[in-house]
C-alpha cells in the first residue's frame, strides 16, 4: 500500500452524476421489450486489481448505488443493482501478490454496497504442469517470464475466473476499469501488430465476455434455464399483481357498456358459434393421423435457441487516468502499485507505456490523434453494421431447421456502386472506396448468416472472406462482372453453400437461392492424429527423413502420422 501522494494536477475528480451518465450510456437493456416492468434486483461484479483505476471505479460504484438506491434504483442493463461483488485476481507472479490481493479485498469490504470481496488465484502450477510433475512456484514464475504472450495467457485466465464467479452468483453484467490511457496504448499496439480498421477501433465500451467459450451459462447462454426457473431474472411474463392491475383498469373502462358486451357474448360474435371450424374436422376412426384433413404429419419440434450470457462494461473509457487519480486523491482512496507494470521487458504494453511516458512521439501518434482515430473507426464499423442489419432484413429466410443446422436464403440483389461524378479526376479512387465499403457490408451479412448455421464458435474474418463475397454477390467483384460466371457451391467456416435454382411464380425466370448446411462431422476414428516419436543419439535416428535436427546426447521429438489411420 502506498500513501496518498501530494499530486499537483489540473484534473478534476469524477462526479457521481457524471459516472452514472457514463454507465447508463453503455449499459442498455439486452431485452428492451419485456412484458413485465418489474425486474428482480441482481448483483454486479467489479474487477478490482488494486490500481488507481480499479479503486476509483469501486469508489464510484459504491457512491452511485448509495445515492440512487433510495430513489428509483440504479438499473444496469436489464436489472436493478442489488449489491456489488469485488473480484480480485492474484496472478501469483510476484512473491507478495497474495498479501496485496488480501489487502485490496479487505479495503473493499469497508464499502457498504460491496458484500463479497474475496481474492482468486490463478493456478499456474496446475496449468503449467508436466506429465507426472508439478513445477514449483519459482519454476512456474520462470516459465511465465519465458512466455512471449504472457499478457494474453493471463487475460484468458482472468476471464475464466470472472465467468465462473459470475455464474455462481447469477450475475451477467461486470464492470472493468479500462480508461482512456488504456485505449491509447491498445490502439498503438494494434497499429504496430495488425493495423486494420477493425483493430484500430480499440477497446469496445461494452460486449460479450471473451475467452469463455467452454462455459455454458456464461457464453451466449443461460436465458432458457432462467426462464424455466420459478423466479426468473428476466421478466418476460406478467406478475399476478400486474395482471390484477390490468384487469381492474380494463373493467373500469368497460363498465359503462358492460351490458351490451355481455349480450354480444351470449348471442355469439357475428353469429359464428364455431369460429375455429372444429365441426368441419374429419376424425374418422382408423385413419392415420397424417391423413386427416386438418392435420399435418408429425414433425420434430425445433430446438430452442439460447441467449443471454455474461457481458462486460467499461464506463471509464472516456476518462483519462489523471481524472481517476484526482478522484482517489480527492476522496482519500488508497491504491496499490503493481511493480510488474513497470517491467518494460515483460509485456509489449509495458514497453509502449514506457515509450509514451518518457519520449515525445509525433503528433500523429499522440493520444488525441489516436483516440480520434479509434472513434472514427468505431463510427465506421457501426455504420457498416447498421447497413448489414438492413440487408439482413431484406434477406428471405426459408426452411430453417435448427436441429439439422440448415437454412435456405435468398440474398438481396446489390447494385454495383458508381462514383458520384464519373468525369471527376478522383472517380476511380472513389469507386474503389465505395466498392470496398459495399464488400465489407456484404461480408458482415455473410457473418450473420454463418452464425446461424456454423458449428464453429468463431466466425471467419472479413479478410479471409473476400473470394466468397464475390461468389455470393457477383456485382461486387473487384473487376467488372461477366455474364458467363458459373455459380458453384463452396465451404466456408464449416458450412456448405449449395446453390438452388427455383422458378418464379410466372415461370419466366429462375431465381437463385442458397442452402446453408453444416459440414459433416469427422469421426474421431477417421481423423489423423500425430504421434510423438522420441529418439536419442544412441538409438538409430531418422532426423534426416523427418526433417528434425538434434545435438549429440540430447533427445529430440518429431511428429509423424500413425500407420493405419486415414489420411
Amino acid at each position: 500500500m502506498r500513501a496518498i501522494p501530494p499530486i499537483l494536477t489540473g484534473a478534476r475528480p469524477i462526479a457521481v452524476a457524471e459516472f452514472k451518465e457514463a454507465v447508463d450510456a453503455i449499459c442498455r437493456p439486452r431485452f428492451p421489450n419485456p412484458v413485465s416492468t418489474r425486474a428482480r434486483n441482481r448483483p454486479s461484479p467489479v474487477a478490482v486489481s488494486g490500481g488507481v483505476d480499479s479503486m476509483a471505479l469501486a469508489y464510484l460504484c459504491n457512491e452511485t448505488l448509495l445515492q440512487y438506491r433510495s430513489f428509483d434504483g440504479w438499473r444496469v442493463a436489464d436489472n436493478p443493482v442489488d449489491y456489488f461483488i469485488a473480484v480480485t485476481i492474484d496472478h501469483g507472479f510476484r512473491d507478495n501478490s497474495a498479501q496485496e490481493a488480501a489487502r485490496v479485498s479487505a479495503q473493499l469490504r469497508q464499502y457498504p454496497t460491496f458484500r463479497i470481496a474475496e481474492p482468486s488465484r490463478i493456478q499456474w502450477r496446475k496449468l503449467l504442469r508436466r506429465p507426472g510433475r508439478f513445477p514449483s512456484a519459482n519454476e512456474a514464475r520462470e516459465m511465465l517470464r519465458q512466455l512471449p504472450n504472457f499478457e494474453t495467457v493471463a487475460r484468458e485466465q482472468r476471464f475464466q475466473i470472472f465467468a465462473r464467479r459470475m455464474q455462481i452468483r447469477s450475475c451477467v453484467s461486470m464492470f472493468l476499469a479500462h480508461h482512456e490511457d488504456d485505449q491509447y496504448e491498445t490502439v498503438l499496439m494494434r497499429l504496430i501488430n495488425y493495423p486494420s480498421a477493425r483493430g484500430l477501433m480499440g477497446i469496445p465500451p461494452a460486449g460479450d465476455m471473451p475467452h469463455i467459450d467452454n462455459i455454458f451459462g456464461s457464453h451466449g447462454s443461460g436465458f432458457l434455464d432462467d426462464q424455466h426457473s420459478n423466479n426468473p431474472m428476466y421478466r418476460m411474463t406478467m406478475l399476478s399483481n400486474e395482471r390484477n392491475e390490468m384487469q381492474d383498469a380494463l373493467k373500469a373502462q368497460l363498465a359503462p357498456n358492460w351490458e351490451e358486451i355481455e349480450q354480444e357474448l351470449r348471442d355469439g360474435i357475428d353469429g359464428d358459434l364455431d369460429p375455429l371450424g372444429v365441426a368441419t374436422l374429419d376424425f374418422t376412426p382408423g385413419r392415420p393421423l397424417g391423413t386427416h384433413s386438418r392435420h399435418a404429419p408429425l414433425e420434430v419440434a425445433p430446438c430452442p435457441v439460447e441467449d443471454g450470457g455474461a457481458m462486460i462494461y467499461r464506463p471509464l473509457l472516456e476518462f483519462p487516468k489523471d481524472r481517476l487519480v484526482a478522484t482517489c486523491v480527492h476522496n482519500q482512496v488508497t491504491w496499490f502499485e503493481d511493480e510488474s507494470n513497470t517491467d518494460v521487458t515483460l509485456t509489449q504494453r509495458n514497453a509502449i507505456r514506457h515509450l509514451v511516458q518518457n519520449y515525445t512521439l509525433p503528433v500523429a501518434l499522440q493520444k488525441p490523434a489516436m483516440i480520434a482515430l479509434a472513434k472514427r473507426c468505431r463510427r465506421r464499423h457501426e455504420v457498416q453494421q447498421a447497413e448489414a442489419q438492413r440487408l439482413l432484413q431484406r434477406t428471405d429466410l426459408f426452411d430453417f431447421l435448427p436441429n439439422a443446422g440448415t437454412i435456405v436464403v435468398k440474398l438481396p440483389e446489390l447494385a454495383r456502386p458508381r462514383p458520384r461524378r464519373p468525369s471527376s479526376l478522383y472517380a476511380a479512387r472513389e469507386l474503389q472506396g465505395r466498392l470496398k465499403h459495399s464488400r465489407a457490408v456484404a461480408g458482415l451479412l455473410i457473418q450473420k448468416l454463418l452464425r446461424i448455421a456454423s458449428p464453429v464458435p468463431v466466425v471467419t474474418t472479413l479478410d479471409n472472406m473476400q473470394p466468397f463475397i464475390t461468389r455470393l454477390f457477383p456485382s461486387l467483384a473487384p473487376s467488372a462482372p461477366t455474364e458467363s460466371t458459373v455459380v458453384q457451391g463452396f465451404v466456408l467456416n464449416n458450412v456448405h453453400f449449395t446453390p438452388l435454382f427455383q422458378e418464379t411464380e410466372d415461370g419466366s425466370t429462375k431465381e437463385l437461392l442458397w442452402r446453408l448446411a453444416r459440414a459433416p462431422h469427422i469421426s474421431p476414428t477417421r481423423q489423423r492424429f500425430p504421434v510423438l516419436v522420441s529418439t536419442t543419439a544412441s538409438a538409430p535416428t531418422t532426423e534426416a527423413a523427418s526433417g528434425s535436427t538434434s545435438c549429440t546426447g540430447s533427445p529430440t521429438a518429431s511428429w509423424s502420422a500413425p500407420s493405419g489411420r486415414a489420411t
